[in-house]
């Protein structure tokens, strides 16, 4: 969710199902699979909330990264119904990061965190969690 330009997705090789909200940024993604030579992604661009409700009632999936500043309501509750095993969630907010952790805790438990500097030179930073499901 929040592709961006897909990097991390075309990364991997496992079969993927990207969103972002940016119509821009699936082009680029697009531009950047065939540049590639990859074909193992789908892109969408859809409200993030909406694509992942969707995607969530349609498919069953392994895992899930997530780049937010906070996860929606319907985001978190579509990833427990669903029963996701692994979510790697980046975030760049650290209180809204502990409340969605706090909130999700019943589910899963945090498998790893790590602080990322990400934006030399500020107080900024991103935050990798690893979410095992319980």
């Amino acid at each position: 969710m929040n592709c961006g330009i897909g990097l991390l997705e075309l990364s991997l090789d496992q079969d993927i199902v990207a969103i972002d909200e940016k119509n821009y940024h699936i082009k680029d993604a697009k531009d950047n699979a065939k540049f590639l030579g990859k074909n193992n992604v789908q892109w969408i661009c859809q409200n993030v909330d909406e694509a992942t409700i969707l995607q969530c009632k349609k498919k069953r999936f392994d895992e899930v990264i997530v780049r937010s500043s906070e996860l929606s309501d319907a985001m978190k509750q579509s990833f427990i119904l669903s029963k996701v095993k692994h979510i790697i969630y980046v975030s760049d907010h650290p209180s809204s990061l502990a409340k969605d952790l706090e909130q999700l805790d019943k589910y899963y438990r945090i498998d790893k965190m790590i602080p990322m500097d990400t934006f030399p030179y500020s107080a900024k930073f991103d935050t990798i969690v690893s979410l095992i499901r319980k």
